[in-house]
């Protein structure tokens, strides 16, 4: 390499070890004073002046934020302490309430469903569909269809009973009070 090409490398890593010591110094003092100051100016940065007055307004807006022993009712806060107990059982009241709503909600869907239920059965009946009234009554539960068998009409009952296969017509049987079990009997 070249006498005047080694010189110049050599003042170019003089002159970034002056720059580098010059950087070092700046944070150093950055550091101390809280602000970063360009090297070889004695100015301070121009964004550390916007961020100062961003620090000012927002110390203002939360100073308007916080309230004052003047804003609040003292008198309007409750004196007594929470008691746990008490919070507990309300929270278990409303748990036992909620429970319940939605058991009588269950209830009323299954009445309705139950209902529709019925009001199929009897079509297929009356419409001579005996075969899908059949296949129908053997899905349904048998305390439902001794429901069912308690809405028809008193004269219908041993007809339509005798439509059921005998194993769903015994479990239907046992679930009939005894005045429709004599009826069909």
């Amino acid at each position: 390499m070249s006498e005047k090409k080694q010189d110049y490398l050599h003042d170019e890593s003089a002159d970034q070890s002056v720059q580098d010591d010059t950087v070092i110094q700046a944070d150093e003092q950055a550091k101390e004073t809280g602000k970063r100051e360009h090297p070889g100016s004695t100015s301070s940065h121009p964004m550390d002046e916007i961020l100062d007055a961003c620090d000012e307004d927002v110390s203002e807006e939360a100073q308007d934020l916080e309230p004052s022993e003047e804003d609040i009712d003292f008198e309007a806060l409750p004196d007594e302490e929470f008691d746990v107990e008490e919070i507990r059982a309300e929270a278990a009241k409303v748990a036992k309430e909620t429970e319940e709503d939605e058991a009588d909600t269950q209830t009323e869907i299954r009445t309705q469903e139950i209902e529709s239920k019925f009001k199929e059965l009897i079509e297929m009946l009356d419409g001579r569909h005996y075969a899908d009234f059949r296949a129908e009554m053997e899905e349904v539960n048998p305390v439902d269809a001794a429901d069912f068998f308690d809405e028809l009409p008193p004269a219908r009952i041993p007809a339509v009973f005798k439509l059921l296969r005998k194993d769903t017509a015994a479990a239907v049987f046992a679930e009939l009070d005894t005045e429709l079990q004599e009826r069909i009997i």
